[in-house]
């Protein structure tokens, strides 16, 4: 669990503990992953399930920080 996912949320319900888990790979604020997955926690028993969503890891992986390339091609080209 811990490679690729973090605790987002937990619910309590009759069924039992559900543990939401998030895509680690995007920030927490903002657009999520479509990928998820969670644990239920069943409280009659000692049984555990998991739930996977069927959509794929859509984030992408290159992280862009600061001003990108292109918009300081543009200022550039505009300036001088």
């Amino acid at each position: 669990m811990r490679n690729g996912w973090s605790k987002h949320y937990t619910n309590f319900t009759d069924k039992g503990k559900r543990i939401y888990y998030r895509c680690k790979k995007v920030r927490r604020r903002g657009v999520q992953c479509s990928a998820s997955l969670s644990l239920l926690y069943h409280a009659d028993s000692d049984q555990v399930t998991i739930y996977k969503t069927e959509g794929d890891h859509d984030h992408h992986e290159d992280e862009i920080r600061g001003i990108g390339d292109d918009i300081k091609q543009c200022v550039t080209n505009i300036f001088y």
